[in-house]
């Protein structure tokens, strides 16, 4: 009898010691919005050689800077969140949610974790920190009734299943611009420049939107024929203001060439385009991941 009140006064001492652990985790995450956040997640778009075929891939950066250690129960959650193209009418959201376990991150380190999947940009990526109370109450018949008694109802932090904490800690757009790789080869002669002037954006996705053939058919009044996915592919040209461009870089009182500058800024968050900022580029070439 003492032996089996020993082990369930053990238990409990075990469930509160890792409630303080997770109250403390949560106070610090919620306390910390306004600046630098102590646990940290920053998500990359980085290519990769997977099976002998190079591909994108998307890599969480997860960094503890506070004073208390991530232990066994907390697990990252990756959500991609796909945005419905506009030229389609029926489009809707699509979702893929990565579950990472963390076994222990001590304070100050790191851990890099990786989502191997199909890229549909844009990609709209959360992260988020989740523990589940139900592994420190048991698995008992009351655990539901002592979770209700442990937090309240209108609890900001509980899931909706009211079985854990969710902690959101970051949430990023990946574009194209982000998943560029440059060619190692000097860019070919400069495209010269239509010789009518180009459409507005609005004519420019309805024409996209019906891929207009040559000869002036659209590809919805086409039989399908073998050919028909090797239709021309849509191009357009957008004109800034210079002088726009100048306000907005801050390159009034700089030496950096205008087309330089704007191309830096394009191009600032892609991990491939460091060297841009050694160097004066004017025009780059670039591999989208569907080629």
């Amino acid at each position: 009898r003492v032996s089996f009140l020993k082990k369930a006064v053990d238990q409990k001492n075990r469930a509160l010691a890792s409630l303080n652990q997770v109250m403390n985790v949560s106070a610090a995450l919620l306390s910390g919005q306004e600046g630098q956040k102590p646990i940290a997640c920053t998500v990359t778009a980085n290519w990769s050689c997977l099976l002998l075929q190079d591909t994108v891939t998307i890599s969480c950066l997860l960094e503890n800077c506070s004073e208390y250690s991530l232990e066994e129960g907390w697990t990252l959650c990756v959500q991609l969140l796909a945005s419905p193209c506009a030229l389609e009418e029926e489009s809707v959201d699509s979702a893929t949610t990565f579950t990472f376990p963390i076994d222990q991150l001590l304070p100050g380190n790191k851990r890099e974790l990786t989502a191997d999947t199909k890229l549909d940009l844009p990609l709209t990526i959360s992260c988020a920190l989740y523990y589940s109370l139900r592994d420190i109450l048991g698995s008992g018949s009351d655990s539901s009734e002592a979770l209700d008694d442990l937090l309240p109802d209108d609890s900001p932090i509980l899931s909706p299943d009211r079985e854990g904490i969710c902690l959101p800690l970051s949430e990023c757009t990946i574009d194209m611009l982000q998943c560029l790789r440059f060619e190692s080869s000097p860019p070919g002669p400069d495209v010269p420049p239509p010789a009518a002037a180009p459409p507005d954006v609005e004519t420019f996705l309805k024409l996209s939107g019906e891929q207009t053939e040559p000869g002036g058919v659209t590809a919805s009044e086409l039989p399908h024929a073998p050919g028909e996915e090797n239709l021309p592919p849509s191009a357009a040209s957008i004109r800034v203001s210079s002088e726009l461009l100048k306000t907005a870089l801050k390159t009034s009182g700089s030496d950096v060439p205008l087309s330089c500058a704007t191309l830096r800024w394009l191009l600032a968050e892609n991990a491939g385009a460091e060297a841009l900022s050694s160097r004066e580029v004017a025009s780059v070439r670039g591999t989208a991941p569907d080629g």
